[in-house]
């Protein structure tokens, strides 16, 4: 049976940092993760390919994107919310959530 959101045997929230130096420039890199066409470029992992991106860039917006895998075809959607918009410019901070089905 799948577990709900309301059980005790869920492990606690956990958060996680990633951090990578990519040589390109601040306003690139910004649309690459606020433009949906850019995102569609780069988003997916090895082996799948973006169907289709849509992002409202505003505190309290959604974003939603569809994922096929190459190899099987199957499709998964992710999507989240926009907490703070502005990680991406240097005097800002971002923050998103992310749920998978």
């Amino acid at each position: 049976m799948p577990a709900s959101a309301g059980d005790s045997r869920l492990p606690a929230r956990r958060e996680f940092t990633l951090n990578r130096l990519l040589p390109a420039s601040r306003p690139v890199v910004f649309r690459a993760f606020v433009e949906p066409e850019c995102m569609k470029q780069w988003w997916a992992p090895r082996g799948f390919h973006v169907l289709s991106c849509a992002l409202d860039l505003r505190e309290g917006g959604a974003w939603r994107m569809r994922i096929r895998s190459d190899e099987t075809g199957a499709i998964q959607t992710e999507v989240g919310t926009c907490r703070e918009i502005s990680h991406y410019v240097p005097h800002l901070r971002d923050g998103t959530t992310e749920e998978r089905s």
